[in-house]
């Protein structure tokens, strides 16, 4: 009787939104600097053609990866969104790629572009990996960065007015979203209209594109976020040498 009670349950249990996960995935998983249009890579690891333990892949996708652009997507997306993003990963399996009949059990770090030697060390903090929301992961400098934020161009500006703006900055493009059954988060819209809100969630650590529907969101002026809340990662010494970078540009 339990035997059959198990397999009744599988057997009405509903299949996996294959194309919802999809679409969930190019939107938040397949932009610029992650793993690129059906998970063929790139500045994140390929996925397509590869085999994965489902495990693993629940941890990862639900938790993210420490110290790396992989966020934790727990904190975004409902039960039925994860489970449909999980199975249209695993539907990649077959999409192409040698991979030897090797199970796939681990993922490699996700890792920004190695950058080109450069004798100022505040380059390297911008674009660090380790910093939690690294600069880098909203702004692009010498044609590197992920544009989520304005790109930094060279202008003549003293080092110390931009730590002022790193620190306590206000950014007029921030917004603070209310998504129903959600906590207010901040978030810069990208595109909106009568039917879809699209815009970045910037409470991950790497800021996180999500397609709404227009009527589930409330778009609010953010009197009270600072640039500073997303620079945590940096200690001050470090935050004083990107400046200093920065004015030297």
């Amino acid at each position: 009787m339990i035997l059959l009670a198990l397999l009744l349950s599988q057997a009405t249990a509903p299949p996996p939104d294959l194309a919802r996960g999809e679409k969930i995935f190019s939107q938040s998983c397949a932009i610029g600097y992650c793993h690129g249009a059906k998970g063929a890579a790139n500045r994140g690891p390929r996925l397509r053609g590869r085999q994965f333990e489902r495990q693993y892949l629940v941890r990862v996708i639900r938790d993210g990866i420490a110290n790396t652009a992989m966020p934790a997507f727990k904190s975004t997306l409902n039960e039925a969104d994860l489970n449909a993003v999980i199975a249209y990963v695993e539907s990649l399996a077959g999409g192409g790629g040698d991979t030897g009949g090797v199970k796939v059990s681990s993922l490699p770090a996700v890792k920004p572009a190695a950058p080109a030697v450069e004798a100022h060390p505040g380059r390297s903090l911008f674009f660090d990996a380790t910093k939690g929301t690294r600069c880098g992961s909203c702004h692009v400098l010498d044609n590197q960065g992920v544009a989520v934020g304005p790109a930094l161009a060279r202008a003549a500006a003293a080092s110390a007015d931009i730590l002022n703006a790193i620190q306590k900055g206000r950014a007029n493009r921030v917004r603070m979203a209310a998504i129903r059954g959600e906590a207010p988060f901040p978030a810069i819209v990208v595109e909106q209209s009568s039917d879809t809100v699209r815009l970045y969630d910037l409470n991950s650590m790497t800021p996180v594109l999500r397609t709404l529907r227009a009527r589930d969101v409330t778009i609010r002026p953010a009197s009270d976020w600072l640039h500073g809340s997303l620079v945590k990662g940096y200690t001050a010494a470090e935050l004083t040498m990107i400046a200093s970078y920065l004015s030297s540009q």
